[in-house]
């Protein structure tokens, strides 16, 4: 059983972040920062990188970026082992990488349908199978994924991204069994509609979905990092920032029916022509 954290938990805490040129995983940095955390920062995109890096080294104790690309073995192993070289170690493990395509599946390039499976679900399986054992020589740790409320049901014209959300949210549960006898904490966060750059397009939306996100308010990125650094020190396994997203697990737990008619009624399905 893993108690309980102190406030001062994270004072010193080497904390990878994934993802953490913008959105969420910008917001999670920044959080860490304040909490005294040293700061290994990854994504493909430096220069975002290095803007954040360059607000949260006013408060973290260290801050260092590195350019990898979780979809590609070779970058995560070189990138990690550049971490820990750096920094002696590794105490925890944020993911929020990820990647949205909307459309049919049948009408998707193979090829863009290959890179949201290798960015969203076999880069946060990288990262976890690269950083977890360096987590797991202190005997304790942490280990943030990011899912979403929608890999409960797969939604017409982003079934690709919802299939690697459920896949995150399994692999988590599955790793807070393998991990808790080490002292490694597990969660996995589900956000609902989080205002980041990935949400603003919302031309290839449905229009349902469209006056739902404006009725409701998209979920600020500073709140979901708040919640997610907060599951750190309570030894939380599911997170659910919002009330859209309670809203929608409680509809998921009790009337599935009910999400999938909800889910139907949301999305924009082709039909043929004649």
């Amino acid at each position: 059983m893993i108690r309980k954290r102190g406030k001062d938990y994270l004072k010193n805490k080497v904390v990878v972040v994934n993802g953490a040129a913008s959105g969420i995983g910008a917001a999670v940095a920044l959080n860490l920062a304040s909490k005294g955390a040293r700061l290994a920062l990854t994504d493909v995109n430096r220069k975002g990188l290095a803007e954040v890096a360059a607000k949260a080294k006013g408060k973290a104790p260290a801050v260092e970026i590195f350019e990898i690309d979780i979809s590609k073995r070779e970058s995560v192993l070189a990138g990690i082992g550049e971490i820990v070289k750096k920094f002696g170690g590794i105490d925890g493990l944020v993911n929020t990488a990820g990647i949205l395509m909307m459309g049919p599946l049948y009408e998707t390039p193979i090829e863009k349908a290959e890179k949201i499976l290798d960015i969203n679900l076999k880069g946060t399986m990288l990262m976890c199978h690269t950083c977890i054992p360096h987590i797991m020589k202190k005997r304790e740790g942490f280990v943030v994924n990011t899912s979403s409320v929608s890999w409960f049901y797969g939604a017409p014209n982003k079934l690709l991204y919802d299939c690697t959300k459920a896949g995150i949210y399994t692999m988590s549960q599955g790793l807070q069994m393998e991990l808790e006898p080490y002292g490694v904490s597990v969660s996995v966060c589900l956000p609902f509609m989080v205002d980041t750059a990935m949400t603003q397009d919302m031309s290839n939306m449905p229009p349902l979905a469209v006056k739902l996100s404006k009725f409701t308010g998209m979920t600020k990125a500073d709140m979901v990092a708040e919640k997610m650094v907060d599951a750190i020190y309570k030894n939380q396994f599911k997170i659910l920032p919002g009330r859209e997203a309670k809203s929608m697990w409680r509809t998921f737990r009790f009337s599935p029916s009910l999400l999938g008619f909800m889910t139907k009624k949301m999305s924009a399905i082709k039909k043929p022509a004649d």
